[in-house]
């Protein structure tokens, strides 16, 4: 291990503040709670992760409720043309293509009419993801919801 002083100046003063830097060899990496120890650290998947980050209950504004949800790419890459699917009450409703979403980003989806009821209505919502699976992802795991949405 070597170690090595840096010396700061602020600018307007005359105080300088010296910071320790410690390099361990052959040590690539940042070590801590990715697990990394000292060597080579494994490779960061950059490939795009998409799924759904809401879903929730929402009114139209002639007054009917709707299903709105969101979809998000949690991963490192840009997600091309993907397909995905909703259905309420286990029927599938809607298939949707959506052209691409980048890294971080996030889209809203709507879905309506829900089925009509009474007071406290209760329709299961399924949204489906990458469904035909044109998404290389760095999980492909996390591409279905499900949520119970009352209204």
């Amino acid at each position: 291990m070597s170690i090595k002083t840096v010396g700061l100046k602020v600018a307007g003063g005359a105080l300088a503040v010296a910071f320790v830097v410690a390099a361990m060899a052959g040590h690539t990496g940042r070590a801590g709670a990715d697990g990394c120890k000292p060597g080579p650290c494994p490779a960061i998947d950059t490939r795009p992760d998409l799924v759904v980050n809401f879903v929730e209950v929402a009114q139209h504004p002639q007054g009917w409720p709707m299903a709105r949800f969101g979809v998000r790419n949690q991963g490192l890459s840009n997600a091309g043309t993907f397909t995905l699917k909703v259905l309420i009450n286990g029927q599938v409703v809607n298939v949707v293509p959506v052209a691409g979403l980048w890294a971080g980003d996030v889209t809203t989806f709507v879905y309506w009419p829900l089925p009509a009821g009474g007071s406290k209505s209760k329709t299961s919502i399924e949204v489906v993801l990458d469904t035909n699976n044109e998404i290389d992802e760095s999980n492909e795991l996390n591409n279905v919801t499900q949520a119970v949405l009352i209204y």
